[in-house]
């Protein structure tokens, strides 16, 4: 077994008081969103060299072009990136490339040609977000949108140098964004659980990734200020990074790509709403012990499917995410011919087919 994660992390309440020594001396650039100014995030970079505060979510390539030649003539040895997976996605693959690479993002992108290992820029990542786990992971998604589907990097070279994760900056989000990012990480968590290439490793911080979901998720919807409660979430989500650097995703994975591809639907909302019924598929079609380890060692105060059908009727109390789904049955249910992507069904736990996630999907209570 190889366990391999570079990444020099910083998390908890305060870690933010230390970036300032991590920038030191640095020439560096700026990665975030629209919302990097209105939530004051600009405090915390004094000497930026250049500010690209326009990441879309779902970047695109052309996305990626345009970050890339705006970054063309810039000397800089750093970047730094503050917001969610898309905004840390972006970075990895500017931090990595060069701007004379811009002919070759294509290739890259569709696997026609491979990362090489090489020097690249420093890159520091700050969540913005529980969802993720992008600050200490090895791969980058960029969207193709005229073809409507997942592109993709893996490479140790796109592991960050830092990750600062200090709850502090997930403490403006909403309801609807604070479950969408749960649900992103616990998606994560039960992907390297349910997984071929799951260890023990990956096994006890996914349990507890799991775990603290479950347990805290309901009481930040109660209270989404209270910063306790974040960092909890914000530490269940960089173990499910953690795993996923080791496992990679499976089915729920698949499962998500063309949802968000053509229906737009957060990568999150998809890759966690199927979530209690792959459990129970995989569960009933399991032929060794691992899901009955899983569910002996999850299943408290309540069975595991019980627990996981409460939480997703808490979220239908709470928000109207899943009833926006539900509206949409006919057409995701016209997408299951497309929702087998070899690279993540293959490594579900057991063998899954086009009408198995036909009967996963017929389970969902629409």
């Amino acid at each position: 077994m190889i366990i391999e994660n570079p990444v020099r992390v910083l998390i908890g309440k305060g870690s933010l008081c230390e970036l300032s020594a991590l920038l030191a001396g640095k020439k560096y650039v700026v990665f975030s969103s629209s919302g990097f100014k209105p939530r004051g995030w600009d405090r915390f970079f004094t000497t930026p060299l250049l500010i690209i505060d326009r990441v879309n979510p779902n970047p695109s390539v052309d996305d990626i072009r345009e970050y890339l030649q705006t970054l063309g003539n810039v000397e800089f040895d750093t970047v730094v990136a503050i917001g969610g997976g898309s905004v840390l996605d972006s970075a990895k693959i500017c931090a990595y490339l060069q701007h004379q690479d811009l002919s070759e993002l294509m290739e890259l992108l569709e696997g026609r040609k491979k990362l090489t290992e090489r020097k690249r820029k420093s890159l520091i990542c700050l969540p913005t977000t529980s969802g993720t786990g992008a600050e200490v992971t090895p791969f980058a998604t960029v969207w193709d949108k005229a073809n409507q589907r997942k592109l993709s990097l893996a490479s140790p070279s796109l592991f960050p140098d830092w990750a600062v994760i200090d709850p502090e900056l997930t403490r403006t989000l909403n309801k609807d964004t604070t479950i969408i990012t749960a649900l992103d990480s616990l998606s994560h968590l039960f992907e390297s659980l349910w997984n071929r290439n799951a260890s023990p490793y990956t096994n006890a911080l996914g349990i507890e990734g799991v775990r603290t979901i479950l347990d805290t998720l309901p009481l930040v919807l109660e209270d989404l200020q209270n910063l306790e409660l974040r960092e909890k979430l914000c530490w269940a989500s960089y173990l499910g990074g953690c795993c996923i650097a080791q496992t990679r995703t499976a089915v729920a994975h698949s499962i998500s790509y063309p949802l968000t591809a053509h229906l737009d639907i957060p990568h999150g909302l998809a890759a966690g709403m199927f979530l209690k019924e792959i459990y129970d598929f995989n569960k009933k079609h399991d032929v060794g012990s691992a899901l009955a380890e899983i569910e002996a060692r999850l299943a408290r105060p309540a069975p595991l499917t019980l627990e996981l059908e409460n939480l997703f009727k808490l979220i239908d109390q709470k928000t109207e995410l899943f009833r926006n789904i539900r509206a949409k049955k006919e057409r995701i249910l016209e997408l299951v011919p497309e929702m087998i992507n070899p690279a993540r069904a293959g490594n579900n736990i057991c063998h899954i087919s086009v009408d198995d996630i036909k009967s996963i999907l017929n389970h969902f209570p629409w």
